[in-house]
């Protein structure tokens, strides 16, 4: 195998622009890194000669430790029997109910699965599923 292709002058020439461009990136990298350890170090020598100029801080006042609650809020009783009440008067959404009623009689009167599923807005699945579960109950009843 011959490797003369590489003295192409296109080729050296390339190959010689990439290392020296690899270089040059390099060297940049390096310079600036240096450049940075020596704004770092100087900032640190500044923050050292600022710490030993100045007077120590003053100690911030410590508030004091709220007092352990003995007896339960009357607002969070409040909150939680609102919530018990809302609970308890909650009555649960009939419409997937109505939703699955509307699957079987439309499936009664001729409609295909895909077409049921496109006028209601639920999946093919959800309707194979509903059909599948109302044959079921029809005959055990």
């Amino acid at each position: 195998m011959s490797l003369t292709w590489l003295l192409t002058p296109p080729v050296f020439f390339g190959l010689a622009g990439a290392c020296l461009a690899l270089l040059i990136v390099t060297v940049v990298l390096l310079i600036r890194r240096r450049t940075m350890h020596r704004a770092l170090l100087k900032m640190a020598r500044e923050l050292a000669v600022q710490k030993t100029q100045s007077p120590p801080p003053s100690p911030e006042p410590v508030a004091p430790a709220p007092a352990p609650a003995s007896k339960p809020r009357f607002d969070g009783m409040l909150q939680a029997e609102e919530l018990r009440s809302r609970l308890d008067r909650h009555v649960p959404s009939r419409e997937p109910l109505e939703r699955y009623m509307h699957v079987r009689s439309l499936a009664e009167k001729g409609c295909e699965v895909d077409e049921i599923a496109r006028i209601l807005h639920i999946s093919p699945d959800e309707v194979s599923q509903v059909l599948a579960l109302s044959r079921i109950r029809n005959r055990s009843v």
